[in-house]
Parts: structure tokens; sequence; C-alpha cells
């Protein structure tokens, strides 16, 4: 029993940093994208 939930709150554990990387990702692709389309508002 023990074993088996430490290896479900593991696999939770993976899923949610996962998910945190991807949205790292997603948001830092977000601002290369803004500012290589408008340069112009770089100070």
């Amino acid at each position: 029993m023990f074993n088996s939930l430490f290896v479900l709150y593991g696999i939770n554990v993976g899923l949610s940093e996962i998910m945190i990387i991807l949205l790292g990702l997603f948001v830092l692709a977000l601002i290369l994208r803004n500012i290589l389309i408008q340069p112009r508002i770089k100070p």
C-alpha cells in the first residue's frame, strides 16, 4: 500500500513539474516572439 501510494505521489509530482516547465517554456516563447516581432519597443 505505502509503495503504491508513494509511486502515485511521485508520478503526480513529476507531472506537475513537467506542466510547470512546459508553461515556463510557453511563456518564454511568447516573450521572445513579441521581442522579435516588435523590435521598436525594445528600449
